[in-house]
């Protein structure tokens, strides 16, 4: 196995130099069409170049009017057939598209799969402006640059070829300038790739601040605070002007370099060229063909800075956007714990496709039972011990009661039974299967953790309740109304259940909102139910109703309930509390 650094960068260049590498070897067959097609196109563009000589040298002197038809036909033509190879070469490039198409559906998939604790440190901003707008920037420039940088390479060294057929001291002349101007814009370019990064940065802090706000909108009107947001806003955004300001000057002066230039080789086909005719060493088709073959390069050189530029902008991305599967390696070539531990890649970190960095699961046996076992359980935050030495047995089908103080433990113990945080001392065993091996698929389908604060989306109550459980009838689903207690708010809605929750669920109220995940989560019938705080926003009556209906009606069930109320404690089979991280019976 090789030997790579541990930088995040360095694996960033590992993944995609993999990840390109495995695009093209699956689509071989387009990438080979497409590669002659864009050189095929490239040569044929160069056609007039030669077919201009022919015409002012031979065609008009000599009178040759049918000629002159027949070259002028070739010229027409040629548009035709080069626009139609430029329609081939798009669609054929589309495979690049549906590449990062999937690499967007990995990484999303990466960071659902991703471990409850290193949320905390995610910034969600930061992570849509990846998914979101440095893959599709990194798709266009792919889908786009591909096709010119093999018209620019073809361009240029055909058009070079062209040009010394013509006349090899004036070709020399001139292809030494173009290398002198190459060489001072790379080195005006280096800077772009340090601009590239910032605007990346910038364009996720932008993201990230607006998204704070739109998710604490209630905060801010409550505290008057709209000027302070302006200001953040505003300030977030001069950032990101500046930087702007500073590439769109690069860009300037790469014109300006590129113009002069251009005005000295130009003086030189003048001077030169001028002088050749003159005395008879040059007809002056030739330095037509000469002049026109120079003008189809210098598109191509300009297309070549911008590219250049983009190019350097997009390496950040590029570090960042595979960097974020870069993140999971650890020591050797096995991937970081994920979602109760993943399998070693195959074939190491050298032979591994992304599709497998994200998609690995982890290996395990199906539970028995419905059971739960906590035993000798402890657990940190930082420095923090939340839960210290705890053991609980929970029968399968037992109706349980954890009750304690904000703060006590309690929420994390219910996320470390429905498996949603790592890194712990002591065993969590489902069914007598230790929880980080049970197969996710189990896991999904028969154990459900609902919190105080699920996930609404902004569609219909029904999409809302049935959108994990499809197939249900429209009797299955007025069953769980009425246990949750929602049957009679529903029927004095204008709309009942297509009536639209809104963004975050604004329309609803605490209370509502947290009985439309109740009947989602009772609609899916699984064998564990961990109902955390779920119940909270509910009044006292209500929330006893509701309880006392899933005792009833899921008596086959494990249901645990974390409270810290003490009104609803008699309907349980067994009550256990919980202080400074210590169970108490």
């Amino acid at each position: 196995m090789r030997d790579y650094p541990g930088s995040s960068n360095d694996y960033s260049k590992v993944y995609s130099e993999k990840w390109i590498q495995n695009v093209i070897r699956q689509n071989k067959g387009k990438f080979g069409l497409s590669l002659f097609s864009s050189i095929f196109r490239s040569l044929v563009l160069l056609l007039p170049t030669l077919l201009v000589k022919q015409i002012i040298n031979r065609s008009i002197p000599q009178e040759n009017i049918p000629m002159l038809i027949l070259l002028s036909c070739v010229n027409v033509s040629i548009y035709f057939v080069t626009t139609t190879l430029i329609i081939l070469d798009l669609h054929l490039e589309k495979y690049i598209l549906d590449a990062f198409g999937t690499l967007r559906r990995d990484m999303y998939r990466f960071f659902l799969e991703k471990p409850l604790r290193e949320f905390a440190a995610i910034r969600s901003g930061d992570t849509i402006s990846k998914i979101v707008d440095e893959t599709e920037g990194l798709a266009n420039f792919f889908y786009f640059g591909f096709g010119s940088l093999i018209w620019i390479n073809t361009t240029v060294f055909a058009g070079m070829a062209i040009m010394a057929a013509q006349n090899l001291l004036l070709a020399a002349l001139t292809i030494a300038l173009m290398i002198l101007r190459i060489v001072l814009i790379r080195k005006i370019n280096k800077k772009q790739e340090v601009i590239g990064q910032k605007i990346n940065e910038t364009n996720s802090r932008v993201n990230q601040t607006v998204k704070e706000q739109m998710s604490n909108i209630l905060f801010i009107k409550a505290t008057a605070s709209e000027e302070k947001e302006l200001n953040r806003v505003q300030e977030a955004l001069s950032g990101k002007y500046r930087i702007q300001r500073n590439a769109f000057h690069g860009k300037v002066l790469n014109k300006a370099v590129f113009g002069g230039f251009e005005l000295l080789i130009n003086v030189l086909f003048y001077l030169y060229g001028g002088l050749l005719i003159a005395n008879g060493e040059m007809l002056p088709g030739t330095l037509v063909a000469f002049v026109a073959a120079y003008d189809w390069i210098v598109p191509a050189l300009d297309g070549y800075i911008d590219l250049n530029i983009d190019f350097r902008r997009k390496k950040s991305s590029i570090v960042r956007v595979f960097g974020v599967f870069a993140d999971a390696v650890t020591a050797g070539d096995s991937v970081a714990d994920v979602s109760g531990g993943w399998k070693t890649a195959p074939g190491g970190v050298e032979n591994a496709t992304l599709s497998e960095f994200a998609s690995c699961k982890p290996q395990g046996m199906v539970p028995a039972d419905a059971s739960i076992a906590v035993e000798h359980l402890s657990y940190r935050y930082g420095t923090k011990m939340v839960l210290n030495d705890v053991s609980l047995q929970i029968k399968s089908g037992e109706f349980l009661g954890i009750c304690g103080k904000s703060g006590s433990g309690k929420s994390t113990l219910a996320n470390l039974m429905a498996g949603l945080l790592d890194g712990y001392d002591g065993e969590v065993f489902v069914g007598r299967e230790d929880i980080r091996k049970v197969p996710r698929d189990w896991t999904t389908k028969n154990l459900i953790y609902l919190g105080q604060d699920g996930y609404l989306m902004n569609l219909s109550i029904r999409d809302n309740i049935l959108f994990y459980s499809q197939s249900h009838t429209d009797e299955d689903l007025e069953k769980v109304l009425r246990l949750v207690k929602l049957e009679e708010w529903i029927k004095k809605l204008p709309e009942g259940l297509d009536t639209v929750v809104g963004e975050r669920a604004n329309a609803v109220s605490g209370g509502e909102r947290q009985r439309i995940l109740l009947a989602r989560a009772l609609l899916r019938n699984p064998k564990i139910f961990i109902f955390d705080e779920s119940t909270s926003a509910l009044d006292v009556n209500t929330e006893k109703e509701v309880m006392d209906n899933i005792r009833k009606f899921y008596p086959d069930a494990t249901r645990i309930f974390i409270t810290h109320r003490e009104n609803c404690l008699e309907l349980f089979d067994r009550v256990v509390f919980i202080e400074n991280g210590e169970i108490f019976r």
